[in-house]
């Protein structure tokens, strides 16, 4: 029944197990009014994030507590949603690679309590992120969130 509310423009469904990456795909698919979406604590992998990209209007993910660990394809879906503001990925498998997969649109991150980044790795990626910077690569954020991160 849901993908028949094609009027939608927010959804929250966190903490159902019987969200997954089907209904993600289907979501995806049907319902391209949707801005504000929250995942939080459901069924999905990385698998769904990557139909996301057909979501154009998108402006909050909460992608929180899922078993997301950031593939190419989910990361290539995220940073393609033009209108991204806040992304929310805290307890998710996720590492520093998807400061370098970020939509410029993108105002506020929340990566707490993600995977352990060692301070090599996090390094490598503050200087990845410094170079596009200083090549004048876009970018909108204003709120960082690496609470705990490792």
């Amino acid at each position: 029944f849901l993908l028949q509310l094609t009027r939608l423009t927010s959804l929250d469904l966190s903490l159902n197990a019987w969200v997954d990456d089907p209904l993600l795909i289907g979501i995806a698919g049907s319902l391209s009014r949707i801005v504000h979406l929250t995942l939080e604590k459901t069924d999905v992998t990385d698998k769904g994030v990557a139909a996301l990209s057909s979501l154009r209007l998108l402006q909050h993910l909460d992608l929180s507590r899922n078993s997301i660990r950031g593939d190419d394809a989910a990361l290539a879906a995220i940073k393609s949603l033009p209108a991204l503001r806040s992304l929310l990925m805290p307890y998710c498998e996720v590492d520093l690679r998807v400061l370098t997969h970020l939509p410029p649109t993108l105002e506020r991150l929340k990566l707490s309590r993600a995977l352990y980044i060692g301070d090599e790795a996090l390094a490598f990626y503050a200087s990845l992120l410094q170079e596009g910077w200083e090549r004048g690569a876009p970018c909108s954020l204003r709120e960082l969130d690496l609470g705990s991160f490792g």
